[in-house]
């Protein structure tokens, strides 16, 4: 039991952190709009990501794939 103890401590005490800096924040939004003659529904989806452009190489796409 102690054994296990210390693997346990020396585990949680010399974990390495790791930061990402590309992508700060961001928020999703939606809005209904109507109810489409085949019993469909059309909503608008809005996708706010914000990204740190001075430290990261990255490039983003301006299209997503949302699915529900």
């Amino acid at each position: 039991m102690t054994k296990h103890l210390g693997s346990l401590i020396l585990i949680v005490f010399t974990t390495i952190s790791s930061l990402a800096s590309h992508i700060t924040g961001g928020e999703i939004s939606y809005e209904y709009l109507r109810q489409l003659p085949n019993v469909d529904y059309q909503y608008k989806i809005e996708v706010r990501l914000l990204r740190d452009a001075l430290n990261s190489e990255i490039g983003f796409s301006n299209e997503i794939s949302v699915g529900l």
